[in-house]
Order: structure tokens, then C-alpha cells, then sequence
């Protein structure tokens, strides 16, 4: 029978839970990267559709009504 020293733990639970966060905050902040990227790129996509002319509408057709 094997005695283990009662200082020593089996296993560093400080050390698993810094390695979980880290790799939760990496994907949380690749996510947080690529909605500012969606984002900036869909405002320069606005931005430049708002700067060109509007197109003169057609009127509408009037309607024919059936009897």
C-alpha cells in the first residue's frame, strides 16, 4: 500500500480551470473579432449605398379593374 503525501493533491484544480478559461476566452474573443469584422464590413456596405444617386422610380401601372 502506497502513501501518498496528504500536501500534494492528485490533481491542480487551479491549473485545469486556468486552462478551460483560457481556452474560453480564445473563443470568445475570435468570436467578438469576426461580429466587429461583420459589422464594419455591412456599415461600409451601407455607406457606400447611401452615397449613390437613387434611381428615379417608375410610376406605377394603373390598375385594371375586371367587371
Amino acid at each position: 500500500m502506497q502513501i501518498t503525501d496528504a500536501k500534494k493533491p492528485a490533481f491542480k484544480p487551479k491549473v485545469t480551470m486556468d486552462q478551460t478559461t483560457a481556452a474560453a476566452r480564445a473563443i470568445i474573443d475570435e468570436e467578438t473579432a469576426a461580429r466587429h469584422a461583420k459589422v464594419a464590413r455591412l456599415r461600409a456596405l451601407r455607406v457606400a449605398r447611401d452615397q449613390q444617386p437613387e434611381a428615379p422610380s417608375q410610376p406605377a401601372k394603373p390598375r385594371t379593374r375586371r367587371k
